[in-house]
C-alpha cells in the first residue's frame, strides 16, 4: 500500500459533454490532450507529473450525454464521482490528502453538484473536507440578474456547439433550456460553499465559429482575489484545456495553466499541514489541561 506523503495531493480532472458520441475513454482523454486521436500530448500524464512528482492524478470517465440530459442521472453521476474518489482514497489510507478538482465546461457543473451532495451526505464528508482547490476551464457559472435564464442559454449553446448531430442533442438541449436541473447548484453551491475553496477560473478569449461559447461574465464567479484567480486563455472553448507541445503558442498556454495548478496544489498542502499542526497543538493543550486537573484533584 502506498504510504501517505505530506508533500502530495490528488488531482482529479472531469470532462464535459461528449461530442459526436465518441468512446467515453477517448473523449475523457481527448478533453485534456492534443492533437486528437488518442495519441496526442496528455499534459496530465506527460508534463504535470514532472512539476508535481508526488501528486496522484486521475481523469474521470463517464457517459456525459445521458448525464446532462436527465436531472436524476445528473445527481446520481455526481454521487458516483464521489464514490469513486472515496474508493481511490481508501487505497492509500490517507483521508487527509488534499484534493484539487479540474473541470472543463459542463463538467464543472457536475463537480459543483458533487460538492453539494457531499455537503448533504455524511458518507462523503471526508471528500468534501479534503477538497481545497477548484480549477475551472470555461465553466458556465452564469450569475447576475436572471441567472437561470442566462445559464440555460449558455448550456444550450454549449450543447449546440459540441453536439452537431440534431438527434443526439435533442434531449440534452430540451433539459438545458429549462435550466431547472441547475437550480439546486445555484442556490446551494454559490451561497454556502464557495468561500471554502481556492478557485482558478480560466476563460476563453478566442471565438469558436464566430462566437465566444462561455463569455468572461459567466466563466468567472466574481469573488475576491484571494478566493478566485481569473485567467484569460488565448484559446477557444474546445481547446482551452489541451495543448500541443510542438506549438510554441500552446507551450505558452500550458505554462500558464501549470503555474496555477501547481500553486493551487502547493497551497492545498500548506493548508493541510497547518491543519495538522493546529490539531496537534490542541491535543497537547488538552493533555496538559487533563494532567493539571488530575494534580488539582489529588
Amino acid at each position: 500500500m502506498e504510504q501517505p506523503n505530506r508533500s502530495s495531493s490528488s488531482i482529479i480532472a472531469v470532462h464535459g459533454l461528449n461530442p459526436k458520441g465518441k468512446d467515453d475513454d477517448l473523449h475523457a482523454f481527448e478533453t485534456w490532450s492534443r492533437p486528437k486521436g488518442g495519441k496526442g500530448d496528455l499534459w496530465l500524464r506527460d508534463q504535470l507529473p514532472i512539476t508535481l512528482p508526488h501528486a496522484r492524478i486521475f481523469i474521470a470517465v463517464y457517459d456525459s450525454q445521458p448525464v446532462f440530459g436527465n436531472k436524476d442521472r445528473f445527481f446520481r453521476q455526481a454521487n458516483t464521482l464521489l464514490e469513486e474518489i472515496l474508493m481511490k482514497r481508501d487505497e492509500i489510507d490517507d483521508v487527509k490528502r488534499p484534493i484539487v478538482l479540474l473541470a472543463h465546461s459542463l463538467g464543472g457543473l457536475l463537480v459543483k453538484q458533487a460538492l453539494v451532495n457531499a455537503h448533504n451526505n455524511q458518507r462523503f464528508s471526508s471528500v468534501k473536507e479534503a477538497v481545497h482547490g477548484l480549477v475551472f476551464f470555461g465553466v458556465p457559472h452564469a450569475g447576475g440578474n436572471h441567472a437561470l435564464v442566462q445559464l440555460g442559454r449558455l448550456t444550450t449553446r454549449i450543447a449546440d456547439h459540441v453536439l452537431p448531430d440534431a438527434h443526439s442533442r435533442k434531449d440534452i438541449m430540451e433539459t438545458l433550456k429549462d435550466g431547472s436541473m441547475y437550480t439546486d447548484i445555484l442556490k446551494e453551491m454559490f451561497r454556502h460553499q464557495l468561500e471554502q475553496y481556492e478557485i482558478v477560473s480560466f476563460y476563453e478569449r478566442q471565438a469558436k465559429m464566430t462566437q465566444i461559447i462561455v463569455p468572461y461574465e459567466s466563466a468567472t464567479l466574481g469573488l475576491a482575489g484571494h478566493r478566485e484567480n481569473q485567467v484569460g486563455l488565448n484559446a477557444d472553448h474546445s481547446t482551452m484545456c489541451s495543448f500541443d507541445s510542438s506549438q510554441q503558442h500552446d507551450r505558452d498556454l500550458y505554462e500558464l495553466v501549470e503555474f496555477n495548478v501547481k500553486n493551487t496544489c502547493k497551497n492545498a498542502i500548506r493548508a493541510r499541514n497547518r491543519g495538522e499542526l493546529l490539531d496537534a497543538q490542541v491535543g497537547t493543550e488538552t493533555g496538559l489541561q487533563e494532567r493539571f486537573a488530575r494534580l488539582t484533584e489529588s
